[in-house]
């Protein structure tokens, strides 16, 4: 079987976002990142860049060759505004990774900025993002299962959370049920099974910190130097994503 490797996306910042129409508040957004739609990862919110947001929050996703080098293959983005009922979705990417990587590991990111395609279909906004492939081997040895043991271990305080509200009668007001909006399913693999942990993601940093804690990797940033990391390995028991419909947007 072929060795599988690592995609690495930062989504460092966006400029020029068109504020959704009738808000009522200051404009705070976050962004959603994927490669399998069922997976779905996301940024902290940045609360005062307003229509110029900073994120800086990097993503890595396991992938195959064939992955890398198919024409269709690509990471999704979508940026949302933060609101009182809802969310609202400010406008999407569409990153097609062989137009900027080579399928190689390259230690070097590859810095792009790309247009923002709002839900009208007019392009409005600048989305600025590095993208990377490693090796697999570059990752902790125990990584696979550190990211299991800190997700059982979430989802079991969040079950008990919700047990414990919902005994008090107390809700989650409307901006701590936005924060914990988007969720999916991740598998990992460690030592050829599969497994599943599907939850909440509000914060994705923590879970990388506390991999990263837990290996030594004191190179990377941590969340309180403006800068974090999210991992969602994505490797079906095949070792290849399913294809992925070819997209038009920049």
């Amino acid at each position: 079987m072929e060795e599988t490797q690592v995609l690495e996306i930062n989504l460092i910042s966006a400029q020029g976002l068109k504020e959704p129409t009738g808000k009522l508040r200051r404009l705070q957004t976050y962004a959603s990142v994927w490669v399998d739609s069922s997976s779905k990862l996301r940024t902290r919110i940045d609360r005062i860049g307003s229509e110029n947001p900073i994120w800086n929050d990097k993503f890595v996703f396991q992938v195959s060759p064939e992955f890398l080098s198919s024409e269709t293959s690509g990471v999704s983005i979508e940026i949302y505004a933060v609101g009182y009922l809802r969310d609202h979705l400010i406008g999407t990417v569409r990153f097609l990774v062989s137009n900027f990587l080579p399928t190689a590991a390259v230690k070097v990111p590859s810095l792009v900025a790309l247009q923002i395609r709002r839900p009208s279909g007019k392009f409005h906004g600048v989305l600025n993002i590095a993208a990377m492939v490693m090796d697999a081997s570059e990752l902790p040895a125990d990584f696979f299962k550190s990211v299991q043991e800190i997700r059982r271990s979430r989802k079991m305080r969040k079950s008990r959370s919700a047990v414990s509200s919902s005994e008090n009668g107390s809700a989650d007001d409307g901006e701590s049920s936005k924060e914990n909006s988007v969720c999916g399913s991740v598998n990992f693999s460690d030592d050829g099974t599969d497994s599943t942990a599907s939850s909440p993601m509000p914060s994705p940093l923590r879970d990388w910190n506390a991999v990263r804690n837990l290996a030594g990797k004191n190179h990377v940033r941590s969340s309180s130097d403006g800068g974090g990391l999210m991992c969602c390995f994505l490797m079906k028991s095949s070792g290849m994503l399913p294809p992925r419909r070819k997209m038009t947007d920049g």
